[in-house]
C-alpha cells in the first residue's frame, strides 16, 4: 500500500508526493523526504515528523516538533503514534500547512523490455544464419555497428547522469550553506531569555477593588519597574496595593506607583519596590525602535498570570515567565507597535524583545476577537521619555 501525500495549505500548496517506503521524514531539512519550504513554512520545525509504514498500516510520529503535529485538528502527544487512514487531514504547527492522506494500491513495476528484446534479437539471429553466410556477415556488421553506437549512447548517459549529480550536490551545498547562515543568524532567544529573565516581574495589584496580575521589568538596580498604566492605575486613582516578585524566587516585595503617563494612548506607569536594596535589570532599553515588519521578536513574562503552573502555589510560588517568540507584525507607529505573539490577562508589562535582546516595547493589550494573536505593545520611545520625566 503506497500513501499520497496532498498539500491542501502553505507555500506548497496544490503539490503532493506518493510514498511507498518504511519511514517518511517530513520538515523544512532538505534531506527530509516530505520538505516544505524553508523560508516559508516557518510553522514547520527542521525535523517536524515521521510517518511509518508496518504491514500495510501507516502510522504519524511527532518528532519534538516546536510547535506540535496535529491530526484532523487533535495534537499528537509527543512519543506516541497515531494510525492515519484516508482522509485523515495532518497539520503542521496550528496555523501551519495541512496536508490531507490519501491511500494508493502499491506501485507497480513495469517490467523491463530487455529480455524480450533478446529473444527478437536471437530470432533475427536465426534466419540471418540460415540465409547464409553473406547474411551473417551483414548481421555482424549491423552488431558491430549497434554496439558501437550504444557504447557511446551509455557514456552520453553516463555524463549525463554524473552532470545530474553535480548539480544536485552543488545544489545541496548552496542549501548547507544558506541553512549554515540562517542558523547565525537566528536569535539565540535562550541565551536571551536568561540574560533578561532576572529583571521580569510578577505584579499584584488592587485598583479601585479589582484585583490585577501583570508583568513588569527592572530598568535600575535599585527596583525601578516599568509596566502598564491599567494595572496600577484608573480613573478613581492609583492602586491601593502593589506587590511584585522577580522571575524565579518566591518573595513578595511592597511597591508604590511613582508616575503613569498622562497622554492616553501611552499605557506605561513606572512602580518602585520599596525597602531598599540591589535588584536585577534589563541589560538594553532601546532608543528607537528600528525593526520593520516581519523581524522576529520574543515577549517575556506572566500571560495567564497564575492561572498557569508555576514552581509551587500559594504565597510559596516561585515566579516562572512565559517566553513567546512571534513577529512584528505592522511597522511602528509612535504610540503602537503590533506584534504576532501570545498575549492574555497578566501579559501587560511584558517586555518585547528584539533579535539582540534590546527591549523594543511593552505589552498592554490587544483586541479579543484575534484570540491573543494580534497583540499592542508601547514602543521603547515612550518609555524613555517617561524615564526621563522623573529624573
Amino acid at each position: 500500500m503506497a500513501i499520497e501525500l496532498r498539500i491542501l495549505s502553505g507555500a506548497r500548496a496544490g503539490q503532493s508526493q506518493t510514498f511507498q517506503k518504511s519511514t517518511i521524514t517530513i520538515g523544512r531539512h532538505p534531506d527530509c523526504d516530505f520538505k516544505f519550504d524553508a523560508t516559508q513554512d516557518l510553522d514547520v520545525s527542521t525535523n517536524h515528523a515521521e510517518i511509518r509504514a508496518l504491514d500495510g498500516e501507516y502510522t504519524l510520529v511527532d518528532a519534538q516538533s516546536t510547535n506540535g503535529t496535529f491530526v484532523n485538528g487533535k495534537r499528537v502527544p509527543r512519543g506516541e503514534q497515531r494510525a492515519l487512514v484516508e482522509g485523515d487531514v495532518i497539520g503542521f504547527g496550528a496555523r501551519g500547512p495541512n496536508v490531507a492522506v490519501r491511500m494508493r494500491e502499491a506501485l507497480a513495476v513495469t517490467p523491463t523490455p530487455t529480455a524480450e528484446r533478446i529473444a527478437v534479437a536471437v530470432r533475427k539471429q536465426t534466419r540471418v544464419l540460415r540465409a547464409g553466410m553473406l547474411g551473417l556477415v551483414v548481421l555482424l556488421a549491423v552488431l558491430v555497428g549497434a554496439g558501437i553506437w550504444y557504447q557511446h549512447q551509455a557514456a552520453a548517459e553516463r555524463e549525463e547522469s554524473l552532470e545530474r549529480l553535480r548539480k544536485v550536490y552543488a545544489q545541496q551545498a548552496l542549501q548547507r550553506e544558506a541553512l549554515a547562515r540562517r542558523s547565525l543568524n537566528e536569535p539565540d532567544w535562550a541565551a536571551m531569555r536568561q540574560a533578561t529573565d532576572p529583571a521580569v516581574v510578577l505584579i499584584a495589584s488592587l485598583v479601585g477593588g479589582k484585583r490585577y496580575e501583570a508583568s513588569g521589568f527592572s530598568v535600575n538596580a535599585s527596583g525601578l519597574v516599568v509596566t502598564s498604566r491599567h494595572v496600577v492605575s484608573d480613573k478613581t486613582g492609583s492602586a491601593k496595593r502593589v506587590v511584585a516578585k522577580f522571575a524565579n524566587t518566591r518573595e513578595w516585595h511592597p511597591a508604590h506607583v511613582v508616575k503613569v503617563s498622562t497622554d492616553p494612548d501611552v499605557d506605561l506607569a513606572l512602580v518602585q519596590i520599596e525597602g531598599g536594596g540591589t535588584f536585577p535589570a534589563i541589560a538594553s532599553l532601546a532608543n528607537m525602535v528600528d525593526v520593520p515588519a516581519g523581524t522576529t521578536i520574543a515577549t517575556l513574562g506572566f500571560p495567564l498570570g497564575t492561572d498557569i503552573p508555576m514552581d509551587g502555589s500559594g504565597s510559596d510560588l516561585g515566579a516562572k515567565t512565559t517566553l513567546t517568540v512571534g513577529t512584528v507584525s505592522k511597522t511602528p507607529t509612535r504610540t503602537l507597535l503590533q506584534v504576532d505573539a501570545f498575549a492574555s490577562h497578566g501579559s501587560s508589562g511584558s517586555p518585547v524583545l528584539d533579535g539582540h535582546a534590546h527591549v523594543i516595547g511593552v505589552i498592554y493589550g490587544g483586541p479579543k476577537e484575534s484570540g491573543g494573536r494580534i497583540v499592542f505593545a508601547v514602543p521603547s520611545e515612550r518609555i524613555w521619555e517617561l524615564l526621563k520625566s522623573v529624573k
